[in-house]
């Protein structure tokens, strides 16, 4: 364990280029044309070294925010292919033997066959049930995610607008997944949601217990302690829910017009109904929002990061949440209980009650996800509150200082930050997580000055012979 960097610690231009180049080494490690692995290839610090549709989305985001403030278009081109290439596992039916269904963006693909051997061998030694293995091609295949698909619209629909290319039957894919966030609204009645696949009676295969980001089994718990009554739905999925049906009303309007208008019409609904406190998200006394509501539409009230996440699931500048609960928000995640200014947000606040001691993988009062406070800035910066997102991307990179890698997560334990460790198992943090190296990536190019002139930069990218979209040069040259 490492004691954290002190408060007074600043990052002067060299700093931020190295943390800049050093992300960007370990992104062009992990950010591949057929794909975008989770994180390195080790047994127990390293354990997703396959694609994985929410972590593919969320890397690409950031990747393109960055590159957009730096107009240095080195990683872009490739995560978009990687979009591209994950959308090739998009659900073609809907099979309730093994969760796949028609139009939804994986969770989880893992190519490599000796990974899959290990996987299949690790779950039968732990008695659980095995996953779903195609024997068409012998890849593990799981769609136990709620917001990969919505996720993966939003940030292929930001490639488009910006003016990068993409085949035209990418407009088909979109088509089907916006179907799929329609259909899953009305099937949960009204919020995105989901189901455990323990609780699917005809699941023959194994699968995720939660298929929001925070997918651990001890996620979603109430306040005293007990687990959620399922379904569960999550503030951030449904919020990016929104986000993608919005981008999916304008996209797909000369594509497929009714479509776009049936998901303008289900984001103007979704979005009236979390934002109320009756049967929706927001809680009056406080004036904040729940993380989730269960089955019953009941709250699970303990604060957490997934609020700001949520707001940040922007589209054009606007949020899911109303303008005038904003700046609340953003106060609450920026007082002691969620920021320490030394280390970035917590995923849940320092008060909190109901936690599994020995695990705090999500949930926890000092746990921290690097990327999470990306996420959350980067939603900041746009709405307005550009002071906060500069201290939270500030303090993100300060709490990754500590570390010689980029971590899937850390803790602080008393003055010290440590890495996650797994109680029942050698399993630590990742070491270097593709959504940490992003969000870094990211925060460095923010807090940047920039050191070239838009001449100089589209000189060097030419000389690269890097293809830019149109929009872009047009931009640069300016």
């Amino acid at each position: 364990m490492k004691t954290p960097t002190t408060p007074s610690h600043t990052f002067d231009q060299q700093q931020l280029l190295v943390i800049n180049s050093r992300s960007k080494k370990i992104l062009d490690e992990l950010v591949k044309p057929d794909g975008i692995f989770a994180s390195n290839d080790s047994l127990w610090n390293g354990q997703y070294h396959h694609y994985f549709g929410r972590d593919s989305a969320i890397t690409a985001m950031l990747i393109n925010e960055a590159e957009k403030i730096s107009k240095n278009y080195a990683l872009s081109p490739i995560a978009l292919k990687a979009l591209i290439a994950i959308s090739r596992f998009q659900g073609q039916k809907n099979d309730i033997t093994t969760g796949e269904v028609s139009g939804k963006i994986p969770h989880e693909i893992n190519t490599s066959l000796p990974g899959v051997a290990q996987m299949k061998e690790r779950m039968h030694k732990n008695g659980n049930k095995a996953w779903f293995i195609d024997e068409t091609d012998g890849y593990l295949k799981n769609w136990d995610s709620v917001d990969s698909t919505p996720l993966w619209i939003i940030a292929i629909v930001q490639y488009i607008q910006d003016g990068w290319d993409v085949p035209p039957e990418i407009y088909d894919v979109i088509a089907k997944a916006a179907s799929w966030c329609i259909d899953n609204i009305k099937e949960f009645g009204g919020y995105t949601g989901w189901m455990p696949a323990e609780y699917q009676p005809d699941r023959l295969f194994g699968g995720l217990t939660n298929q929001a980001w925070k997918d651990s089994q001890a996620a979603f718990e109430y306040e005293k302690g007990s687990r959620a009554v399922y379904p569960v739905h999550d503030i951030f999925s449904n919020a990016a829910t929104w986000a993608a049906l919005k981008y999916c009303s304008k996209i797909l309007l000369s594509y497929d017009p009714k479509l776009a208008g049936e998901a303008e019409r289900a984001a103007v609904g979704l979005k009236w109904r979390l934002n109320k406190t009756k049967l929706g998200f927001r809680i009056k006394k406080g004036d904040f929002f729940a993380e989730a509501l269960d089955g019953k539409l009941q709250k699970l009230t303990t604060p957490s990061i997934d609020v700001g996440m949520a707001m940040a699931m922007d589209f054009n500048d606007r949020s899911v949440i109303y303008k005038i609960y904003q700046r609340n928000l953003v106060d609450k995640l920026m007082s002691q209980e969620f920021f320490n200014e030394e280390l970035g947000l917590r995923t849940y606040t320092q008060n909190i009650h109901s936690y599994t001691i020995d695990d705090q993988y999500h949930r926890g009062p000092q746990t921290f996800w690097p990327f999470t406070g990306a996420l959350v800035a980067k939603g900041f910066n746009t709405l307005g509150f550009k002071k906060e997102a500069r201290k939270i991307l500030k303090s993100l990179l300060m709490g990754l200082n500590d570390f010689d890698s980029f971590v899937e997560l850390f803790q602080l334990k008393g003055d010290r930050v440590a890495l996650w460790k797994d109680s029942n198992s050698p399993q630590t943090s990742s070491l270097n997580q593709a959504w940490t190296a992003a969000a870094a990536y990211y925060a460095s190019s923010f807090l940047l000055k920039p050191t070239k002139s838009k001449r100089e930069m589209l000189s060097i990218r030419k000389y690269a012979n890097l293809k830019l979209p149109k929009a872009i040069i047009d931009k640069i040259s300016e």
